[in-house]
């Protein structure tokens, strides 16, 4: 019996992308941060002052375990961790640029409040 069937026809082919996406370790990186990046505007344009209700909050902790897990298995490396999480902070900081409000805009310390949205922004984010 030949090896023609779709599911083994599948399989060479997703082993034959792995494998050159692993080939050069500059492409799987560039994938990794082209998809945190896409995140990051994504949430920040659905969600500019992150996520409000429990629904939101499990959006975002999906689609960052996918990206996560996707960046991970493109570069086969630890530094993916450091990577997809630091390009996902660019971009939602970036996306947030233009948006007013007390934990998302400038840092201002000289009234309490804007000191006490500094270190809640900090710690809940």
């Amino acid at each position: 019996m030949a090896n023609d069937s779709p599911r083994l026809r599948h399989a060479d082919s997703t082993q034959h992308l792995l494998y050159l996406l692993w080939r050069d370790r500059r492409i799987g990186a560039a994938i990794a941060t082209a998809a945190a990046l896409l995140l990051g505007f994504a949430i920040a344009h659905f969600m500019p002052r992150g996520p409000a209700t429990a629904t939101q909050a499990l959006i975002v902790m999906v689609t960052s375990f996918a990206v996560g897990g996707a960046a991970g298995l493109v570069m086969r490396s630890r530094w993916a961790m450091l990577l997809a999480t630091l390009a996902y902070m660019i971009a939602i900081e970036i996306g947030r640029l233009d948006i007013v409000g007390p934990t998302v805009d400038a840092i201002r310390l000289n009234e309490p409040f804007g000191i006490l949205a500094l270190i809640l922004g900090l710690r809940c984010e």
